[in-house]
């Protein structure tokens, strides 16, 4: 079943997202073009392998997850341009950040560790992402063809994007 309905927003009301959520595309931050930053923590077992967060598709957008022990950030820029970078995740509870910073450099960061961060700047989003935001999984075509399928079954103890 693919029918999911998106929950309309002016603004996300994060406190109150959960995994399964999926909100229209115009609700999430402004990102094109803009630094922007999914931060939060998570509760995992070892070596899961599940979306966190999603936005977009393949054309433009951006997506949080978890491979096998990494953390991942991809960036659809608009150009059929897919840029990642990862970083180890433990299991257990853990607090995270990951985004691109007003350079343009792609970053991910697990608790008080240093950011791994891109060489190269300017991975801008240049168009909106079309799809909608979805939490806990990637609705309709994938950010990242590489990314996990899987749905997050750990627990989202909280979750934002600015």
């Amino acid at each position: 079943n693919n029918k999911t309905t998106q929950k309309a927003a002016a603004k996300n009301d994060w406190a109150k997202v959960k995994a399964g959520d999926v909100y229209a595309s115009k609700s999430a931050p402004a990102v094109v073009k803009k630094a922007f930053k999914i931060s939060g923590e998570m509760e995992v077992a070892a070596e899961a392998k599940q979306v966190v967060l999603a936005h977009g598709g393949t054309a433009a957008g951006y997506s949080l997850y978890l491979n096998g022990g990494e953390l991942v950030l991809a960036v659809a820029t608009g150009k059929k341009h897919l840029e990642r970078i990862s970083t180890s995740a433990p299991a257990g509870k853990f607090s995270f950040a990951a985004g691109m910073d007003d350079q343009g450099h792609l970053f991910v960061k697990i608790g008080d560790n240093e950011a791994v961060r891109s060489q190269a700047g300017s991975h801008w989003l240049t168009k909106w992402p079309a799809e909608g935001l979805s939490i806990g999984f990637d609705h309709g075509n994938p950010v990242d063809p590489k990314a996990p399928t899987g749905k997050f079954n750990g627990k989202l103890v909280k979750l934002e994007v600015k």
